[in-house]
């Protein structure tokens, strides 16, 4: 045999090595197919997912350019100032500027009055617009016409949800405010807003008292009166807050007239009531303290007609005590006083002397009238030292004994009233 030369061999295992591989592909099918076409996918396609996402840069949205102060002097220049240029940041400090500036401010102002006025409420309640409606109230401080505009739109605007906002805002109403102290000059303009205010209960948010004294103090009776009307139509409501019923005092003792005639009806016919309310003590306090007879004494009359109900109630036991302590005639009320007390039926006296509120009230009757009205007071005293044991030994009522054995243990031996009153004051 001969050796196949070195070409054959070659050439025969190429034959070989084909065969394999189409015999191999044929039991693959298409799998094998498969593999091979994910494989290049993977590798060699550069329009694959995988590498697409792995070059290609996130799609982002362009930003669009903020407007210049050119640009918003241009627009306001135009046409009414938009509400968005004004509750914008980035626009709202051009606003203010353009506001400031002299030269064309005129128009300027007149544009931004004619927007602000389109949309009040929003712009006063917004936290970047409000600074646009301050530069504009005082760019209009001194303009008359101006700010009635401002007013009659604030006044005429009905927004519900601008008490929210304003509300909500850590400066509370500083927009309104700043208007109220622009128009003050002007009591047409003045008395419209803050009866606006005091009907939308935003007075409390912009110091209404101290807004309601300025009227008091600086103007016509006959221009302010009206917020005194609206204090008596909504009472109730005013005594059902502190603010309310600290503006109500101010009302009160400002009233003239008709309007007062009203509110001391209304006093005298709601005594015991405003006496044991959480805040109407305090401005019946307030009258008791600072009005002059008849009417102190006729409110004095009213709380000693209902002291028992009055001194052991927590708010009325209060107003009990400011009677004989504060009025403007003291005596009167004391001897008063004193004489609804002695006239107690025992088990009314036993209850006032062992009540939390009412056995404080008896102690500083007692030591109240030991002085002005000596006979009276040992006429109570001895009358609280009757009573049953088991009332005089409860814990309240030992403090109002500890006052009474104090007044009694020598009364005997006092044979005159002034003997009685020179001890009293040696002992107490």
């Amino acid at each position: 045999m001969t050796r196949p030369n070195a070409t054959q061999s070659s050439a025969s295992r190429t034959r070989r090595l084909d065969h394999h591989m189409e015999t191999t592909a044929a039991a693959s099918g298409p799998v094998a197919d498969l593999d091979a076409s994910l494989h290049a996918t993977r590798l060699d396609d550069p329009a694959s997912p995988s590498k697409q996402q792995q070059h290609d840069p996130a799609p982002t949205m362009p930003r669009s350019p903020q407007p210049t102060l050119e640009e918003v002097r241009s627009r306001l220049l135009r046409r009414p100032m938009e509400p968005s240029l004004a509750m914008s940041r980035e626009t709202s400090e051009h606003v203010v500027r353009l506001l400031k500036e002299r030269g064309r401010g005129e128009e300027v102002r007149l544009s931004v009055l004619a927007g602000v006025k389109r949309a009040v409420h929003r712009i006063m309640g917004d936290r970047e617009a409000q600074d646009v409606f301050v530069a504009l109230v005082y760019a209009c401080r001194e303009r008359f016409d101006e700010l009635q505009g401002i007013v009659q739109a604030v006044v005429a605007s009905n927004d519900n949800g601008f008490h929210t906002r304003v509300a909500e805002q850590d400066d509370r109403a500083g927009a309104l405010e700043q208007l109220c102290v622009a128009v003050r000059p002007y009591p047409s303009l003045y008395i419209p807003l803050v009866v606006w205010l005091l009907r939308e209960h935003l007075l409390e948010q912009c110091d209404g008292i101290l807004l309601a004294i300025h009227c008091f103090a600086t103007m016509d009776y006959k221009d302010y009166s009206i917020l005194i009307r609206i204090a008596i139509f909504n009472i109730d409501e005013m005594l059902s807050s502190a603010f309310g019923s600290r503006l109500l005092e101010e009302c009160f003792f400002c009233a003239k007239g008709d309007e007062l005639c009203a509110l001391e009806e209304i006093i005298l016919s709601r005594t015991s009531e405003f006496a044991k309310g959480l805040y109407s003590n305090y401005f019946l306090q307030r009258v008791l303290e600072d009005s002059y007879p008849p009417l102190s004494g006729d409110v004095v009359e009213r709380v000693a007609a209902d002291v028992a109900s009055l001194a052991a109630d927590r708010f009325g036991s209060c107003v009990v005590e400011t009677c004989f302590l504060r009025t403007r005639s003291p005596a009167a009320a004391l001897q008063r006083v004193l004489a609804a007390f002695l006239g107690l039926r025992d088990d009314q006296l036993a209850e006032l002397v062992r009540g939390g509120y009412s056995s404080h009230v008896v102690r500083k009757l007692l030591a109240t009238g030991k002085d002005r009205f000596t006979e009276e007071t040992l006429a109570l005293a001895r009358r609280i030292k009757r009573l049953p044991a088991a009332v005089r030994e409860e814990v309240h009522a030992r403090q109002v004994m500890e006052v009474v054995e104090s007044l009694l243990p020598y009364r005997s031996a006092c044979t005159t009233h002034d003997d009685a009153s020179k001890y009293l004051r040696s002992c107490m």
